[in-house]
């Protein structure tokens, strides 16, 4: 099976663990500490993350990793 994600979409907690490879507990460590996307509000009680930004995040983990300019 083959996973998509539209560039210009929204994904929830699960479409972020996919792109990311990340648990939880850490994304949200990352987050507070200003090292990750932070959630959108997309409901009352629910949030999502915007594709562009996890990409842009996990193209810049490897350009670090590389140590290429981001």
């Amino acid at each position: 099976m083959q996973n998509y994600f539209d560039p210009n979409g929204v994904v929830r907690e699960a479409g972020r663990h996919l792109l990311t490879g990340v648990p939880t507990s850490t994304w949200y460590d990352l987050q507070n500490a200003g090292l990750a996307p932070k959630p959108i509000k997309i409901g009352i009680r629910s949030v999502g993350w915007l594709v562009a930004e996890l990409l842009e995040w996990r193209e810049k983990l490897k350009a670090d990793r590389d140590g290429a300019a981001p």
